[in-house]
C-alpha cells in the first residue's frame, strides 16, 4: 500500500545522487564518463630513442634511415593511442548499455545475463546462490496523485535502500517498471530469506517525501534458489510465483 499524507517537504528524492549508492557491482558508484580524445603524442626526435626500440646501433643508422624509421615509430605512436581510444570507448558504450534509464541499478539484460553468468558458476563451484525478487507496490496510485517525477523518485530510492544493503559480491538490476531483481551469492534460502526481510524493513521505513506529500512504499518479495540446470526465466519466474504465494499467505 502507498500511504499519502500531508506533511511537509524534507529531501525530495529527486535530489539524491544515485552515484553514492553502497552496493560494489551498482553501476552508479563509479558513474563512467566518455574517455577524452587522445591528443597526438610527442614527436620522436632523438635517433637514441629510435636505436633503443629498434636494436640498431645509432652509429649504423644513415640520415635517411634514421629519419624513415622516427617517422614509422612516430606513427606507429599514433596508431596505437588511437586504438586504445577506441577500445575506452567500446567499454564505455557497453557500459551505458547496461544501465537503466533512471534508477541506479542495471537493466533487465544486465540481469539476465548476470544470471547466465551465475548459473555457470555455480555449476562449477557448487556453491548457493539465490535469487530475490522484489515489487515496490501502488506505483499505478502514485502516478495519478503525482505523475510520473515522483513514480521515479520513488524507485530511485527503492532501488538505493535495496543497493545499500548488499555486498560488493551481490547483483541487482531492474526486472520492470516496477520489480527489481537481486542475485545474492553464497546465499541459501534461509540466509536469503533473512536478507530479504532486512531490505523490505529498510524500503518500507524510509518513505518519500514528495511535494506536500508523505508517501510510504509497500514491498513485496519472493525468492528462489538458482540450481544446475535452471533457466534465467525459470528463476525469475519461480522467484515471481513465490513472491505471489507469500502475499496470499
Amino acid at each position: 500500500m502507498v500511504g499519502i499524507s500531508d506533511s511537509k517537504p524534507i529531501i525530495p528524492v529527486a535530489s539524491y545522487d544515485p552515484r553514492s549508492g553502497g552496493q560494489g557491482r551498482n553501476p552508479y558508484a563509479q558513474r563512467r564518463h566518455p574517455p577524452p580524445k587522445p591528443s597526438r603524442p610527442p614527436k620522436r626526435e632523438s635517433v637514441s630513442d629510435v636505436a633503443m626500440i629498434m636494436g640498431i646501433p645509432a652509429s649504423e643508422m644513415t640520415p635517411n634511415v634514421q629519419s624513415a624509421l622516427t617517422d614509422i615509430l612516430n606513427a606507429f605512436d599514433h596508431q596505437r593511442l588511437e586504438l586504445e581510444q577506441l577500445r575506452a570507448h567500446a567499454e564505455y558504450l557497453e557500459d551505458r548499455e547496461d544501465r537503466h534509464s533512471f534508477m541506479p541499478v542495471f537493466n533487465r539484460r544486465a540481469l539476465f545475463r548476470e544470471i547466465s553468468r551465475r548459473l555457470t558458476a555455480a555449476e562449477k563451484a557448487e556453491v548457493y546462490q539465490t535469487f530475490l525478487c522484489f515489487h515496490i507496490g501502488n506505483m499505478g496510485a502514485l502516478r495519478r496523485n503525482f505523475g510520473l517525477a515522483a513514480v521515479e523518485a520513488a524507485l530511485t530510492q527503492a532501488a538505493l535502500e535495496l543497493s545499500g544493503g548488499l555486498r560488493s559480491a551481490d547483483f541487482i538490476g531492474s526486472l520492470d517498471d516496477t520489480a527489481f531483481g537481486i542475485i545474492l551469492t553464497l546465499a541459501d534460502a534461509r540466509a536469503a530469506e533473512e536478507k530479504a526481510l532486512v531490505l523490505k524493513v529498510g524500503v518500507e521505513e524510509h518513505p518519500v517525501f514528495w511535494q506536500e506529500a508523505k508517501i510510504e512504499l509497500d514491498v513485496a518479495w519472493g525468492l528462489h534458489t538458482i540450481e544446475p540446470g535452471d533457466t534465467p526465466e525459470e528463476i525469475v519466474a519461480n522467484a515471481d510465483r513465490d513472491m505471489l504465494e507469500r502475499e496470499k499467505g
